[in-house]
């Protein structure tokens, strides 16, 4: 490991949220880099040339989130440039267990695969998919996440991250929010 810790990660609210965490210290890292275009969508067979995606979208008329083709094509851009100054830190590329960020993870990859040798998956899902239908400790819950992860992730992200789900509802809570040791945690 470098030491110093780069963040790829392939929708807005994992970006957004990982983003905060380093600004607040949650999460150590040096920059977070994202990649918005959903490739779950459209052909695949030709969808790394950045012509045919924009004509593909073009043809069925989808501007993803209000942007013109052109940003897409800046966003492709600046992905690239990113990945291009990419030297010897290490990568944490963040993913879900959805169609949209596993297919901008495998883009991801394929753009990097023989560059990076530092590089890390992490799947944020194991944190709903460790957290039970019954009420369970949340120091349980975290112990499993972190036991799971093939890369070291702090407890503290884990429990912020927890309460980050907490407030999109996807899971509920009693007990003392503030104190891990006092909540118990359940999915939706």
């Amino acid at each position: 490991m470098s030491g110093e810790i780069i963040h790829i990660c392939c929708s807005d609210s994992p970006y957004g949220s990982i983003k905060y965490a380093i600004g607040t210290g949650l999460l150590d890292g040096k920059k977070v880099i994202g990649f918005f275009d959903d490739l779950s969508n459209g052909p695949i067979d030709k969808f790394i040339e950045l012509k045919e995606r924009i004509n593909w979208c073009k043809k069925i008329c989808i501007e993803e989130d209000n942007k013109t083709f052109g940003e897409i094509k800046e966003d492709y851009k600046k992905l690239d440039d990113d990945l291009m100054k990419i030297k010897d830190e290490d990568i944490y590329l963040w993913y879900g267990n959805n169609p949209a960020e596993i297919c901008g993870m495998l883009y991801v990859l394929s753009m990097i695969e023989e560059k990076i040798h530092n590089l890390y998956t992490i799947n944020v899902s194991d944190i709903t998919y460790n957290t039970g239908k019954r009420n369970e400790f949340t120091p349980r819950t975290v112990g499993e996440v972190i036991g799971k992860a093939e890369n070291y992730v702090s407890d503290i992200f884990i429990f912020w991250r927890i309460t980050e789900l907490i407030k999109s509802g996807k899971i509920v809570y009693r007990g003392n929010l503030n104190l891990m040791r006092e909540l118990e945690i359940k999915k939706v």
